[in-house]
């Protein structure tokens, strides 16, 4: 069974696709640039999010969770993020940046990647 908490990654991973470091412009694009950038990346964002979907991400299973966390550090390096495994007890935690200008406005996204099983008896 697939465990849903996907949100937050589908977001990152499409905005990843999108803003990686050799489409962000010193202004703020117009509508017409963020769609025109949109359609000419989509199917790729798309073939990523489905790649990803097709992961198990059950947190009970370290050897899935060592796997998407591979993949999303695979995946973010390959947009120009620096990355980062963070030793816990349990899983490893994936941080990643991707450094800008200075004095540029920035984003933080924070997302969980790991489900955790729902208790059909509740």
């Amino acid at each position: 069974m697939r465990c849903m908490s996907l949100r937050h990654v589908v977001l990152a991973v499409f905005l990843s696709s999108i803003f990686h470091p050799g489409t962000i412009t010193a202004g703020p694009p117009d509508a017409a640039t963020i769609q025109a950038m949109s359609a000419d990346m989509r199917a790729d964002a798309m073939r990523r999010y489905l790649e990803f979907l097709s992961l198990p991400n059950d947190a009970n299973y370290p050897t899935d969770i060592r796997r998407l966390v591979d993949w999303l550090n695979q995946e973010f390096q390959g947009l120009g993020f620096s990355t980062q495994e963070l030793a816990t007890p349990v899983n490893p935690s994936l941080f990643a940046e991707l450094s800008v200008d200075e004095g540029a406005k920035t984003v933080l996204v924070y997302l969980q990647a790991d489900g955790q099983p729902v208790d059909p008896a509740a």
